[in-house]
């Protein structure tokens, strides 16, 4: 309670201190020339991940849900034959289900950032903080490397 009511004491300050650190002067410098204020640094490929994200979240508690009632129906089918034969089933689908899902999210995020990586430049970024060693396009939490500058065989990357 004391944790909540501290938390809800210092949000205006803290709205008050990104207003004095600029945010409504970018806004408006962003608005002044010709940009929209409200766009953020988030790429397409950021926003297809979040949404994969979600619904692979999604999958795994249907999952999870399927498995607890038909382990429910199994327990309670009291030597009925046919109610352990569905339960039984509806489990071996749950299952197989969860490794077409797992093989689906290991091909969008080993996958697919390998293919944009060797198709893009086919190198490894040499220098970035988040990106050095990894191939171009590969993941980097929620984003992904990306080629900033390149010098000779020396690619400089960003994460975004």
């Amino acid at each position: 309670m004391l944790l909540f009511a501290l938390a809800i004491a210092f949000v205006p300050q803290t709205t008050f201190a990104a207003d004095m650190l600029g945010a409504s002067k970018a806004k408006k410098l962003a608005q002044q020339g010709g940009y929209d204020a409200n766009t953020t640094n988030t790429t397409l490929a950021a926003n297809i991940g979040k949404v994969i994200a979600v619904a692979l979240s999604m999958v795994g508690t249907i999952f999870l849900l399927i498995t607890v009632y038909a382990g429910i129906v199994w327990m309670t089918a009291r030597g009925d034959e046919s109610k352990a034969e569905s339960s039984q089933k509806m489990l071996r689908n749950a299952l197989i289900g969860l490794i077409i899902t797992l093989g689906a999210y290991s091909i969008t995020a080993f996958v697919i950032p390998q293919i944009i990586g060797r198709s893009s430049t086919g190198g490894t970024c040499s220098l970035g903080s988040d990106c050095e060693g990894k191939m171009i396009g590969a993941s980097c939490g929620d984003r992904f490397c990306q080629v900033k500058s390149q010098s000779g065989d020396v690619i400089t990357c960003e994460c975004t």
